[in-house]
């Protein structure tokens, strides 16, 4: 979490700020579901550490951590019916790693000369 301690406590402000918005005028709907992402970005420590530090907060609340096909790791913390996601990214070498290409094999010219031949057969 490249986060200062300034950029936090702006960020738990706001939050605050829609609570206190949402109490003071009823007549505004309140959300019926929401998302709310943090991240431990790959700039921050090691993925190791990054990892660590995601199972401390979801150990916190009983919640399970999830892997993505990219390596990256996500827990899930309820609020009613607001999801609060914490979110671990893997090194960008580990999510190569993972990384499925598939493509077709090149096209020599004997591929035209067997499809010519094929056509001519068919004629």
């Amino acid at each position: 979490m490249t986060q200062t301690a300034e950029q936090r406590e702006a960020a738990v402000k706001a939050l605050g700020d829609l609570v206190a918005f949402l109490k003071e005028h009823p007549d505004v709907p309140a959300p019926e579901s929401g998302n709310i992402y943090a991240f431990f970005l790959r700039t921050d420590r090691t993925a190791q550490a990054r990892f660590a530090h995601l199972f401390d907060v979801a150990d916190a609340f009983d919640a399970p951590v999830v892997e993505d096909a990219d390596g990256d790791r996500k827990t899930e913390i309820r609020f009613g019916h607001l999801t609060f996601s914490v979110v671990a990214q893997a090194d960008r070498a580990e999510r190569e790693l993972r990384r499925v290409v598939t493509r077709p094999a090149p096209l020599g010219p004997e591929y035209g000369e067997c499809l010519d031949e094929r056509m001519r057969s068919v004629a």
